[in-house]
């Protein structure tokens, strides 16, 4: 077992009266692909917004490197984001009037390097976008400049909350390829959350939720590589 970067103790949310999360507990150890699996309106994508830290739990605690996130100022939760996590969504939420180049740079750490920026636009195949912007390119290639400037950074979390779901199959597989790329090059912890199980197969544990409670957690003894995901689910 590896360093536990992340903890949630019976952590629950609600909205206007409904239990959305209830009593979730879970553990992320560092440079692991975690998958949350389960249908439309389990609970996953607050789940993924509690433990980012854009909700905040009605009850429970969420723990970063051991800290109680509950405690911590805004400035530090603030700095926690710019330097540490990284989010990329299902909606790509690109600046339209910025070139893909400028798009990415938005989520660069001061100091961020052009040889940093090259290596990891290579890393996703999008260096030869660099001076486009974003109504000029798919959905994919828009999905992996997303990418790019969340990893910009070199977060040691990146929270990925349906990030495929927007795409077709070669697409969706593309990005969790790049994905598990980015988790072996930089050594980050990815939660991604989806109803698809063959994306969440190749994760190295899975999460499983129904009705805002954690049904399944366990580990994936035998992770199925991206290039060999099935689709028609």
């Amino acid at each position: 077992m590896g360093k536990v970067l992340l903890e949630a103790k019976s952590v629950s949310k609600d909205y206007q009266g409904r239990l959305v999360l209830n009593d979730v507990n879970l553990t992320a150890d560092a440079g692991h692909f975690i998958a949350i699996l389960g249908h439309s309106g389990s609970g996953k994508s607050t789940l993924l917004n509690v433990l980012s830290t854009i909700l905040t739990p009605a009850s429970g605690k969420v723990f970063y490197d051991g800290e109680d996130i509950s405690s911590f100022s805004k400035k530090k939760i603030a700095e926690l984001r710019k330097n540490k996590i990284g989010f990329v969504f299902q909606h790509y939420m690109l600046l339209p009037n910025l070139t893909v180049r400028e798009n990415i740079l938005l989520g660069a750490k001061d100091g961020t390097g052009e040889d940093e920026l090259k290596e990891l636009c290579a890393l996703l195949g999008i260096e030869k976008h660099m001076d486009k912007y974003p109504y000029m390119m798919s959905g994919g290639e828009q999905q992996r400049v997303c990418i790019a400037r969340a990893v910009i950074k070199k977060p040691e979390i990146l929270f990925c909350d349906e990030a495929t779901g927007a795409l077709d199959k070669d697409n969706s597989i593309n990005i969790v390829k790049l994905l598990h790329e980015v988790k072996n090059r930089f050594g980050t912890t990815v939660f991604f959350t989806t109803h698809n199980r063959e994306i969440a197969k190749t994760a190295d544990r899975m999460l499983v939720l129904e009705d805002g409670h954690v049904i399944s957690d366990y580990v994936n003894e035998e992770i199925l590589s991206p290039d060999m995901m099935a689709w028609g689910i």
